[in-house]
């Protein structure tokens, strides 16, 4: 999944936890205290049949803020595999599938 943020929710905010990590983004899933009212940071809309077309509109912003436009576009996953964070989402607050 792209991940690529000026706004992002910050492990030292005392309203949010973040119960996971990666090497691509510190906070890719948060939540409000201890409720079960969850965000994700990036974007699984980026899938590969939209990316070329996402990336190409929003290059000059992206560029300007110091990200790679290039290797993710051409990274881009199909549309199921980049909806694998959010489905899990769901599941958590589904109670599903423990934090």
């Amino acid at each position: 999944m792209f991940v690529w943020h000026n706004d992002k929710a910050r492990a030292d905010h005392p309203d949010m936890t973040i119960p996971s990590t990666s090497d691509l983004c510190p906070n890719p899933i948060w939540r409000f205290r201890d409720l079960p009212a969850p965000g994700i940071q990036g974007h699984p809309e980026i899938a590969a049949a939209r990316a070329p077309v996402w990336f190409e509109a929003n290059r000059a912003r992206i560029k300007a803020d110091g990200a790679d436009v290039d290797r993710p576009k051409a990274q881009a996953a199909e549309t199921a595999e980049a909806k694998t964070m959010p489905t899990c989402v769901v599941e958590v607050v589904r109670g599903a599938r423990p934090w």
